[in-house]
């Protein structure tokens, strides 16, 4: 009997990332900087405190399915009388999104904009690297453990 094979990642992926191979009957690759920020923590520029805030923003974005479907013009709405278009599905990470931007600044949410919703790289940036750091500890201490976690 032949033995099951698995795919381990092109080249091109080895090159571009950090891949973790896990042994065992049937080897399976991990990507370990899927995301920007996660070279931040792999470099120490951000600690796992901050990594798991971004992440938290990433999985609200996620459920929120902001890059699943476009936006639908057409909506019900939210059922104030007046015409929204934003899903009600967006109003987690678009409240904390918003409170980034009250209570830290403009900076904070663009920069925060720019690694978690775009993945850009702002490790050069003492200054940006700062503003994202400064963002991740607002929405640990302040976000997270406010907005429910449903699955």
């Amino acid at each position: 009997m032949e033995s099951a094979k698995t795919h381990l990642g092109t080249p091109e992926l080895h090159k571009r990332h950090s891949v973790r191979i896990e042994g065992g009957k049937y080897p399976k690759s991990l990507v370990m900087d899927q995301f920007v920020f996660d070279r931040f923590l792999m470099e120490g520029l951000i600690t796992l405190h901050q990594h798991k805030a971004a992440e938290f923003l990433l999985s609200l974005s996620a459920k929120g399915k902001m890059w699943a479907t476009g936006v639908n013009l057409k909506s019900a709405g939210t059922g104030s009388g007046k015409r929204n278009n934003v899903p009600f599905s967006m109003m987690p990470i678009g409240n904390a999104m918003k409170k980034i931007k009250e209570e830290k600044g403009r900076q904070h949410h663009d920069v925060t904009v720019a690694v978690i919703f775009k993945n850009k790289n702002i490790s050069k940036s003492k200054r940006q690297m700062f503003l994202f750091s400064d963002a991740m500890e607002y929405v640990s201490y302040h976000i997270m453990t406010y907005l429910p976690q449903s699955e």
